[in-house]
């Protein structure tokens, strides 16, 4: 049906935009391709739960091999206005 179809694609797209978006060792690259070739068998086979674990799977993987984000640079303190001179 229509809705399955949109189902699938959705997942495949989400599979194939993760993969585009960095490139991977090649562990992590043959890795990637066994769980898309699964995730669309599953999909295809109307298994979309386990497609979507899959899926998830995938994104996991790729945010695990991806390189971490430089920390932001910190924050410049604001300078303390000079104290007045208290009367005794």
């Amino acid at each position: 049906t229509l809705s399955e179809d949109s189902a699938v694609r959705a997942v495949v797209g989400d599979v194939d935009a993760a993969l585009t978006s960095a490139a991977l060792p090649t562990d992590a690259a043959a890795a990637i391709e066994r769980l898309k070739a699964e995730m669309l068998e599953a999909a295809n086979a109307l298994e979309f739960e386990r497609a979507a674990l899959l899926r998830d799977q995938l994104k996991k993987l790729q945010a695990d091999d991806a390189p971490s984000p430089s920390p932001p640079p910190p924050r410049a303190k604001p300078h303390a206005k000079p104290r007045k001179p208290s009367r005794a």
